[in-house]
């Protein structure tokens, strides 16, 4: 157990101890929800590295994502820079990916020129040490952040910088370096980028989960310019509109609303005639919110109804693989949910019984209540 590796205070205490942070801090964005308990282990475990090792970058890193998680993420700037601070300039790959994380703290923030100049330095530090991965990456994050801050020319300064890197000989590029390609390639090469807004959004809402970090007023911030932007939709842009939609839904999720939640999906997942185009992951998105919002709501026959339409929306969809571990935890928890709310009756031939439900809301009722019932042994007609 690796709670008692770091415990043992041996060599191995420090790795255990990096590992257990990315876990209980949920470092990859997989939907965990810590304990208390493990909430506790968090400062001690910050505690102990403090103690022990006070320039760590990688603890300090840890400790920043701890702010973060605690929605302050400007305490989580100011402990990404000192973390850069502390490393050496023979490092260069380690300090890009600490501006890279930076970059995204102050994209959170909606300081978005700020955001764009820490990605810069992620790409000049990438190319220093002629490191070709992480480089279309960083600059397409940079080339969004300017979209976002109107600043059209340095947009495409950027963009032409991602396609630069698409005509390096290199066939291993990661899956996020290929997004950049494929972003740089539907840009348009002069004028304004148009979709680079909405394109960061979706970078910050779904890619990055940075609202469950937002404070209030940040938050609200953001679900303005979701809305603005589901509202700028041209008329008949079905897919765009989903898009948008699926954006605001999910800020909403990370937010703990599952009534908006329903609100955005309901008026988005009409089904209409034929097969529904999911190549975009809009619909996906759309209908695990649903799932989401109804578990929250105890309605598990509609959730486990929205997570079967989810899966038939098949997996070729960019986001399949970040969205399954999220959905599996979530077909877990309704499981759970299912067996703990059930109650095992045994009525006799002829005879009946009374079952009284609470059902907890006080003011804020549903406006539906829903039971489900599995016959498991009956005679007769039922």
């Amino acid at each position: 157990e690796l709670e008692g590796l770091w415990r043992e205070d041996s060599m191995l205490s420090p790795a255990a101890a990096s590992t257990l942070l990315g876990n209980y801090l949920d470092e990859m964005n997989v939907g965990r929800a810590p304990t208390a308990e493990q909430l506790k282990t968090v400062e001690e475990l910050l505690s102990w590295a403090k103690g022990l090792f006070p320039d760590s970058t990688i603890f300090t890193q840890y400790a920043a994502l701890r702010e973060a998680r605690r929605r302050d993420v400007a305490a989580a700037c100011e402990l990404q820079r000192r973390s850069l601070e502390s490393i050496g300039g023979e490092y260069p790959g380690l300090r890009a990916f600490g501006f890279t994380l930076l970059g995204k703290y102050c994209a959170t923030l909606f300081r978005w020129q700020d955001a764009a100049g820490h990605f810069r330095s992620s790409l000049a530090l990438l190319k220093e040490c002629k490191r070709r991965a992480g480089g279309p990456d960083a600059a397409v994050m940079a080339a969004l952040c300017h979209a976002m801050a109107r600043d059209d020319a340095a947009a495409a300064e950027m963009l032409s910088v991602v396609r630069e890197y698409k005509k390096e000989n290199k066939k291993d590029w990661s899956p996020m370096d290929v997004s950049a390609f494929m972003m740089a390639e539907k840009a348009p090469q002069e004028g304004p980028w148009v979709d680079g807004p909405s394109r960061a959004m979706d970078r910050l809402v779904f890619w990055w989960q940075s609202v469950c970090t937002m404070d209030a007023e940040t938050a609200q911030r953001c679900l303005a310019t979701l809305r603005e932007q589901r509202e700028a939709c041209a008329e008949g842009a079905k897919q765009a509109k989903l898009q948008a939609c699926s954006l605001l839904a999910d800020a909403h999720r990370q937010l703990g609303e599952p009534a908006d939640v329903l609100a955005v999906c309901d008026g988005a997942l009409v089904r209409g005639a034929g097969k529904p185009d999911c190549s975009d992951g809009a619909i996906p998105l759309l209908c695990f919110s649903r799932a989401w919002a109804l578990a929250e709501q105890s309605n598990i026959a509609g959730a486990s109804e929205a997570l079967q339409r989810y899966h038939e929306c098949g997996k070729e969809f960019p986001q399949h693989s970040f969205l399954s571990f999220r959905v599996a935890s979530l077909e877990q928890h309704i499981g759970v949910s299912r067996e703990a709310a059930c109650i095992e009756l045994q009525v006799g031939r002829r005879d009946s019984q009374t079952v009284a439900f609470a059902v907890p809301g006080g003011d804020s009722l549903p406006a539906e209540v829903r039971w489900d019932v599995v016959l498991t042994d009956h005679e007769g007609d039922v």
